[in-house]
């Protein structure tokens, strides 16, 4: 018996405010994705990531807690909000509604 478990992933280049993180990131989760990381493209220092693992509205809400917590400067604002990010899902139609949700958004580039 195969036991094999097979996930889809896309990566999904965006550009928004840093006051859309919440929207952005629920708009991903809610249509079946996990957003396995951020990362940026800088002019000097080349590709730049970090893992996010968020899986579900629990997780997004504890990381938007985080921001408000801190002294929040996120990845994008290095490069006028561009980023990507990289999403798995359970099957490639939910990969396609994540990226009508983006696209409905403004945030895809």
């Amino acid at each position: 018996m195969n036991d094999t478990v097979k996930y889809y992933h896309q990566l999904f280049k965006v550009k928004h405010t840093i006051e859309d993180i919440e929207t952005e990131l629920l708009a991903i989760v809610d249509n079946g994705g996990r957003v396995q990381n951020i990362m940026v493209e800088h002019p000097v220092y080349g590709e730049i990531q970090t893992y996010l693992k968020l899986t579900c509205r629990r997780d997004v809400q504890h990381f938007i807690q985080q921001i408000h917590e801190s002294n929040f400067r996120g990845l994008s604002e290095l490069t006028d909000g561009i980023h990507y990010h990289l999403v798995e899902a359970d099957s490639q139609q939910d990969l396609d509604y994540i990226e009508k949700a983006l696209e409905n958004l403004g945030f895809l580039m």
